[in-house]
């Protein structure tokens, strides 16, 4: 028998079905795998630069509780509509101005179901109210009414048997959570969530954010904000805090600028939003233990927490403290950054910071 005979005589003994055997077949099959892994490697890393080489800087603005909300963001695609879907759901559960909102229904009674928007910043406000010595109190609303301010206010005093009255059902202990539903412990007890709602409105916002994979943005609603990442500048997010007038706030006179980073900042302040009565002022904040309006040497507090609606709940209750109450809530609260300006002793303009 020839070679070549006898070649071919082994290679058909050793594959008598002259096919591949098993091992030959997970070794194609691996080979296979490989290169289509490959592939999808190649064809998503290309997908992924094409993506950040679109992404550009979007900014949407627009109204909401009565004031402006400003969002910037580094993006492949414009989520205003995503963005406007959420505070349309914001306002229908927060807003004093909108009628047939949850808190504009849950204060006439109409319902007591809440909803986990209202009862997130429902149980904040419970821990902020005992961690500010009653300072931050959300059953203000008779008070806020009762003084002019907040939908339709006209700008009057009440008397002080008009005070007495309503001292009667202000007061955390007036409500509370049983199973999701709003218990009062009187039919007139009415809720405010301005010092809150602001900022946990701007939470959300960054959380929408966060969910579409945006990691370089800035959300503001009415002067409290949120940053993550970079600007547009490729540097750390910086936000100015206004000078404490009214003719500073009205030229955007800024008394100092912040480097916030990543982060959530919040300012009160009773510079805009008062009215005047005789030759006194009479702010819109009101101490919810003595049921007047404050009169303390903060004339604006911004607060840096981990979250905004934090932030936007201290900022009111460090307002109503007055300094040195405030300088101990931080001392307790260390997590807390402040920036306090107030009038010493002869009304000229101090700063506290920590």
């Amino acid at each position: 028998m020839s070679d070549r005979a006898q070649h071919t005589s082994k290679f058909l003994s050793d594959n008598p079905s002259g096919h591949s055997s098993p091992t030959n077949k997970r070794m194609n099959f691996r080979r296979i795998w490989h290169i289509v892994f490959l592939l999808f490697l190649v064809v998503g890393t290309i997908y992924v630069l094409q993506c950040r080489n679109t992404e550009t800087w979007h900014e949407n603005k627009g109204n909401v509780f009565g004031t402006y909300y400003e969002v910037k963001y580094l993006s492949a695609e414009d989520f205003h509509t995503g963005l406007q879907q959420e505070l349309a759901r914001l306002d229908s559960t927060f807003s004093l101005f909108n009628q047939e909102s949850l808190l504009t229904r849950l204060n006439s009674n109409r319902t007591d179901s809440t909803n986990a928007m209202f009862r997130d910043v429902f149980v904040l406000a419970q821990r902020v109210n005992r961690l500010t010595y009653g300072a931050l109190d959300i059953t203000i609303a008779p008070l806020v009414k009762a003084w002019g301010f907040g939908p339709n206010g006209i700008g009057k005093t009440p008397t002080e048997t008009q005070l007495d009255s309503l001292r009667a059902f202000v007061g955390m202990d007036k409500v509370s959570l049983q199973h999701e539903h709003l218990q009062k412990t009187d039919a007139r007890v009415a809720l405010d969530l301005g010092a809150i709602a602001k900022g946990y409105a701007v939470d959300r916002l960054a959380a929408y954010l966060a969910a579409q994979g945006i990691t370089n943005y800035m959300v503001e609603i009415g002067g409290e904000v949120v940053a993550h990442g970079v600007n547009d500048q490729g540097k750390p997010w910086t936000v100015g805090i206004i000078e404490p007038t009214t003719e500073g706030a009205r030229l955007g006179t800024i008394h100092r600028v912040v480097t916030l980073g990543t982060g959530a900042m919040a300012t009160s302040g009773n510079y805009l939003n008062f009215y005047q009565q005789g030759a006194k002022k009479v702010a819109h904040t009101i101490d919810p233990r003595t049921a007047m309006p404050i009169q303390r040497n903060i004339i604006s507090a911004t607060v840096l927490a981990e979250d905004c609606a934090t932030a936007d709940a201290f900022a009111t209750a460090f307002m109503v403290l007055g300094l040195d109450s405030a300088q101990r809530v931080l001392n307790d609260n260390p997590a807390l950054r402040a920036y306090l300006i107030y009038l010493d002793a002869d009304g000229t303009h101090k700063v506290f910071e920590k």
